[in-house]
């Protein structure tokens, strides 16, 4: 009995607990979801709130990022801007099939709104997304995103020109203002419609969760009515923030030192900064509603109108400058005007908004910069007058140079001719062994005297651009044979062993033969000279080779006492040796090295040097040399026995006339053609060598250059003009040894050129070649 009525007490307990516990259960529910959805909404007006100022606070950093260039301005514009793009973002995840919900979360917080309302907002958002308490606002929201993406697009675009090519002028400022001015304003149409929606969707939410409420309990009535009054507390600080956000938007355009003001397309003035308050002398209140005409002159209300009609007809900005004066102070300002067309977002047109850039100052620097740029291009004449003074100055002092190197060349090598050609003389008619030993000595301080004037005059020639290369054949295996056999003796008497290694080369090579041979031979004389054991190697390698020529590279290695590294940097500059032993142990002038390098350089190439101190060194250049077509080698000089012999054998008893002013030189050519079995006659200058040739047939005539009365070229013009005389051989035998002498004695007439001092076979080998190319 006790158990069924325990039984049967706890059955009508619970048929009459549980209606009331449904019923708290219900009351609970509904308050929970009244709360939520309450909650939810507050968020949304919230974070609306914190939309609206992200967007603002970005388009008030792009303005000033616009008119200052400071990158702050614009990492500020990207921080505001997250805010509405942190939103976008949740937005896109809500409506993702299947929806993102992470992604919703993290877009909501980056959106800055409370961690605790994000839950809630999205609830609201997939609950109740299609119904009418949020289509309208998710459809506001939606064109207020596109609006964002603009103004993203444009500050990323202006970012990139300014990194380009710094802060835009005036006319693209304008511009870029006026295109934020009408994107702020048609987000801000956006914004509206969405706190309206929200607002009303609140509204309409409050009615649902009151009939609910009603429908239960009076218990959830002040709740619903805090809820609702903290939801219209929110919605009129956020409309309190937006109108501090627009102030501060009124103070940045204040702020500007230009003139800005905004017009309908009738010329009424619908808004405009302090800076123009002044140019009026009017108060904001007071311009607003007005036109120009209320202000300034009818003529100038005429002006400003027509660019006004111009700017908003233009599809870019329209600029001129025009001076006004401030009503404020009654002072003068040169302005540069830009207007540009103002249009919403739909393109319609709002009116004309312009801008005025004070440029006075400007202008007045620019008349001084043309004032400056006058007196500077006098300067510059004045200068220029000048230096054409100092250079005509130096190309006197350089043709002075010239003179004296040539002058100093004829009168060192005319004596040097005598002492060359006497000693040769001497030693052939036999002498005492102690007498030719000192005729040696003789020798060979007459050889290395003519060494170091021809190395001076090669490098000042090479300095002056007067060193002419030529273009012929080129035998690179003759060339290295040549050197070979001229040091063939020097090298044997010190034992060391003279090495050629020519790698296969290129066939019909052109270049300056003489002049490789002469930088081949200078650094294979000076490795015999400190070399004291072992080898001396000549070797040449291809570098590089094309269609048209070929680079090739000479070395002489060899075994000798090396350089340190210290040195070797110095080696090629004039005048310059290891150091101050080496010239008194070895010789030298320290010129041979600077021209090789000189020479190299002129035949495209370069000269340099690897050596390691104590173990040897190797010394290297490179020319370019051309290819081309195949042609017969020329037959190789004769030696100075086998000229002299042939002279003897071929053209014995012939008469040839020898026109020197020296006496010693003129004795010199004739005892040299005398043994050689030519019949020779002698005249004092050129005067005397024309009287003489009138009156005898001679097969050649050797004719100095520099002689008084009547000079070499002189005289051989005078007997080219005899018909006896217009094809004999004239050789010109001369102390001069520049190109240019060269180029003038065959300008004259005359048929070859040997300078002075020169040697017994060399003599022999130009008149057997002039005496075998007469005509028959």
């Amino acid at each position: 009995m006790m158990t069924a009525r325990i039984e049967t007490t706890g059955r009508i307990f619970f048929r009459t607990i549980w209606p009331f516990l449904i019923t708290i259960g219900v009351l609970v529910a509904a308050m929970t979801v009244s709360l939520d959805l309450m909650s939810s909404v507050r968020a949304y007006v919230a974070g609306e709130s914190l939309w609206s100022k992200g967007q603002k606070q970005a388009v008030i950093r792009l303005m000033a990022y616009a008119a200052n260039g400071d990158e702050k301005e614009y990492q500020d514009f990207l921080q505001a801007l997250s805010i509405p793009l942190g939103d976008n973002r949740a937005r896109l995840a809500m409506e993702g099939s299947p929806p993102d919900m992470a992604g919703a979360e993290r877009g909501f917080l980056d959106g800055g709104n409370d961690p605790d309302d994000v839950p809630g907002m999205i609830r609201l958002f997939r609950l109740f997304h299609h119904s009418f308490l949020m289509e309208r606002s998710i459809a506001a929201w939606k064109r207020a995103d596109e609006q964002i993406f603009v103004l993203r697009e444009r500050a990323q675009d202006l970012h990139a020109k300014m990194q380009q090519a710094g802060p835009p002028d005036a006319a693209a400022r304008a511009a870029f203002l006026q295109d934020l001015v009408a994107l702020n304003a048609a987000t801000s149409v956006y914004e509206d419609e969405f706190s309206r929606a929200i607002g009303e969707s609140s509204i309409q939410a409050r009615k649902l969760i009151l009939g609910l409420l009603l429908g239960l309990t009076l218990l959830l009535l002040p709740i619903g009515l805090f809820l609702a009054h903290r939801l219209v507390k929110l919605h009129q600080r956020s409309i309190e923030e937006l109108a501090n956000e627009r102030g501060m938007l009124r103070t940045l355009i204040n702020t500007l030192p230009d003139l800005v003001w905004l017009k309908d397309a009738n010329g009424i003035y619908l808004d405009c900064n302090a800076r123009f308050e002044q140019f009026f002398g009017a108060r904001l209140e007071d311009i607003v509603g007005k036109t120009d005409y209320d202000f300034v002159s009818s003529e100038l209300a005429d002006f400003f109108r027509d660019h006004d009609r111009k700017a908003m007809a233009s599809p870019g900005p329209s600029i001129n400058e025009e001076e006004v004066t401030f009503a404020s102070d009654g002072h003068k300002e040169l302005l540069e005007t830009t207007k540009v067309s103002m249009r919403n977002a739909r393109g319609e047109l709002i009116g004309v908004l312009g801008m005025g850039h004070d440029i006075t100052a400007s202008k007045l620097a620019e008349v001084q910069l043309e004032n400056y740029g006058r007196e500077l291009e006098t300067q510059v004449q004045e200068r220029t007058a000048a230096l054409s003074i100092a250079k005509e100055a130096a190309e006197s002092a350089n043709i002075a140079k010239s003179a004296f190197l040539a002058n100093m060349s004829h009168e060192i090598r005319t004596p040097l001719n005598g002492i060359i050609g006497m000693t040769h003389l001497i030693r052939r008619s036999g002498i005492p062994d102690d007498q030719a030993e000192r005729l040696d000595k003789i020798d060979k301080s007459s050889q290395h005297l003519l060494e170091l004037i021809n190395a001076v005059l090669d490098l000042s020639k090479i300095e002056a651009g007067k060193f002419a290369l030529e273009e012929v054949d080129v035998n690179v295996g003759g060339i290295a044979a040549n050197v070979v056999s001229i040091l063939h003796e020097k090298a044997q008497a010190k034992q060391l062993a003279l090495i050629v290694d020519n790698a296969p080369l290129p066939r019909h090579l052109i270049g300056d033969a003489t002049r490789i041979q002469q930088a081949l031979l200078n650094y294979a004389s000076n490795a015999i000279k400190f070399t004291e054991a072992g080898t001396v190697t000549l070797r040449t390698r291809v570098v590089e080779e094309s269609v048209d020529g070929a680079l090739l590279r000479f070395e002489v290695q060899d075994t000798g006492i090396g350089i340190s590294a210290q040195t070797s940097a110095r080696l090629f500059t004039s005048f310059e040796q290891a150091d101050n032993s080496t010239t008194r142990r070895y010789g030298g002038t320290g010129l041979g090295l600077a021209i090789t390098r000189r020479l190299a350089e002129l035949m495209g190439g370069a000269a340099g040097v690897e050596s390691t101190e104590g173990v040897g060194s190797r010394f290297w250049f490179t020319v370019r040399l051309k290819k081309g077509a195949a042609r017969a080698d020329a037959a190789p000089p004769p030696g100075a026995t086998d000229a002299e012999k042939q002279l003897r054998q071929r053209h014995a008893g012939r008469r040839v006339l020898i026109v020197d002013d020296e006496p010693i030189n003129r004795e010199v050519a004739r005892m040299i053609l005398d043994e050689a079995g030519l019949h020779v006659d002698m005249a004092n200058d050129g005067a005397e060598a024309v009287a003489m040739a009138a009156s005898t047939a001679y097969a050649l005539i050797l004719m100095d250059m520099q002689m008084p009365h009547v000079d070499g070229l002189e005289a051989t013009r005078q007997l080219r003009l005899i018909s006896a005389y217009r094809y004999t051989p004239i050789i010109a035998i001369t102390a001069n040894a520049f190109n240019e002498d060269r180029s003038r004695c065959l300008e004259a007439g005359m048929n070859d050129f040997l300078a002075k001092p020169f040697a017994v076979d060399s003599l022999c080998r130009v008149v057997l070649k002039s005496l075998g190319q007469e005509p028959a």
